[in-house]
């Protein structure tokens, strides 16, 4: 038997991922279907072409890491 201390989180969290990114799970996949469908390969020119015009779009935003720490950023050493 779950005691309902536990099983009432998990049925929220549950419940907040079908409410919350469900949609966007659903919309993915429509997205990738309608790619795997109609997508073709790009010669090498082509795909440079398309990257550089995706990436000059200031909405298409790529995070970057640069791997270092809160202490590395301050100026301390990082020892690890």
């Amino acid at each position: 038997m779950i005691r309902s201390q536990t099983l009432f989180p998990l049925v929220k969290a549950a419940w907040t991922s079908i409410d919350v990114f469900g949609p966007d799970i659903l919309l993915t996949r429509a997205i990738w279907l309608g790619l795997q469908q109609n997508g073709r390969p790009l010669k090498a020119a082509e795909a440079d072409a398309a990257l550089a015009r995706w990436l000059a779009d200031p909405d298409h935003r790529v995070p970057v890491h640069t791997g270092r720490t809160g202490a590395d950023k301050a100026g301390k050493s990082g020892d690890c």
